[in-house]
């Protein structure tokens, strides 16, 4: 679930964030406006399908890698966006957790590298 962005200079900015995993896995939130350097998505949910399989490695169990990159893109005109900050993230990481669970994440790059 997608909450919120804080520390984002945006100054009214059209914003959505985006998942991608392959040109034809990917999906998106609503497009909401900055207010006092915030965005907030309510009740916004980023569904990911994803398959994990196990390989063993030396003898050890471990899930093979399957990556995704999260973006944070400014709604354009006539469907078009730009990618104002990204977040490569390995869903193997996450897979530990039986319960939904928070995480604070920083973007790694683009103009809010830090938000």
């Amino acid at each position: 679930q997608v909450q919120k962005m804080s520390k984002c200079n945006c100054h009214n900015m059209p914003l959505f964030v985006m998942w991608k995993r392959t040109r034809r896995r990917q999906g998106r939130t609503k497009v909401e406006w900055e207010e006092d350097s915030e965005v907030s998505w309510t009740n916004e949910k980023l569904t990911i399908p994803a398959t994990l399989f196990m390989e063993e490695i030396e003898g050890e169990k471990k899930f093979q890698s399957k990556s995704i990159r999260l973006s944070v893109m400014k709604h354009l005109r006539n469907n078009k966006s730009t990618e104002m900050g990204y977040l490569n993230m390995e869903l193997t990481d996450y897979i530990r957790y039986e319960e939904p669970k928070m995480f604070k994440i920083e973007l790694e790059g683009g103009e809010f590298e830090g938000a």
